[in-house]
């Protein structure tokens, strides 16, 4: 059983399966140093989610590609964030009772907490963000999501905060509340709303994922950061990915 930093550490570059309790982790990415010294490379994001025990203890044995599938990031994402320049590290943690289980109701509470002025509009669309799939929302907002994602803010469909409080409130509908979440809290293709990572190789559900708010990892007391190597034919074995 693991139950410390230092012997989880060691278990992953050992690469041995082992139980694990009391310990939370992110995968973090950057294209420098200085990004690896919070919980997000973007200052922009003051909400992240977080595995429990179970999802470090999957990621036990498993290469950087395994990893990333496990944690739910799609061959698209992986190959655009590769072309970024970023670097990959695991940052592994103390659990601690700050952390939320990300389904729908606790994505309805954090934002609501977070974002107070616009509780009332998510609270409206509770209902229909927990019944209406990803793909039919997609559909209906005409454009997809990904291709804005690459694009950035410089595309006026990539919705952030302050565009989304912009809005007319006759204009904020499922679409704009989902867009929202989607590149604010980067709740992706696969974000199921049941508290469960997908993985994007199988699309079976996965570890729990937790929401915590963006902190400096100062805050967070003893840490640890992995180096995560991804296999070196990756950006080939994903050039038809779009």
């Amino acid at each position: 059983m693991i139950d410390t930093i230092e012997d989880y550490v060691q278990a992953f570059k050992a690469g041995e399966r082992r139980k694990v309790k009391r310990l939370s982790g992110r995968l973090l990415k950057g294209t420098s140093s200085e990004a690896f010294e919070t919980l997000t490379d973007d200052p922009s994001r003051l909400i992240i989610m977080l595995m429990g025990p179970d999802g470090l203890e999957q990621l036990l044995g498993l290469d950087g590609y395994g990893i990333m599938q496990a944690i739910g990031y799609t061959d698209a994402h992986i190959r655009a964030k590769i072309l970024e320049g970023n670097h990959f590290k695991l940052g592994v943690f103390s659990e601690n009772d700050r952390i939320r289980l990300a389904d729908w109701d606790g994505t309805i509470t954090i934002v609501s907490e977070v974002y107070p002025e616009i509780a009332p509009i998510l609270q409206a669309h509770a209902a229909n963000l927990k019944e209406t799939p990803f793909t039919q929302i997609e559909r209906v907002a005409g454009f997809n999501f990904h291709e804005v994602n690459v694009a950035g803010p410089i595309d006026p469909r990539y919705m952030t905060y302050e565009r989304f409080r912009a809005l007319p409130a006759s204009s904020i509908d499922l679409v704009a509340v989902r867009a929202f979440l989607y590149y604010s809290l980067h709740l992706r293709e696969l974000y199921a709303g049941n508290g469960r990572v997908v993985d994007s190789s199988s699309g079976q559900t996965g570890m729990l994922e937790y929401f915590a708010l963006n902190l400096p990892l100062t805050d967070l007391g003893h840490h640890a950061l992995i180096d995560i190597t991804l296999p070196p034919d990756i950006l080939e074995r994903n050039n038809n990915v779009k």
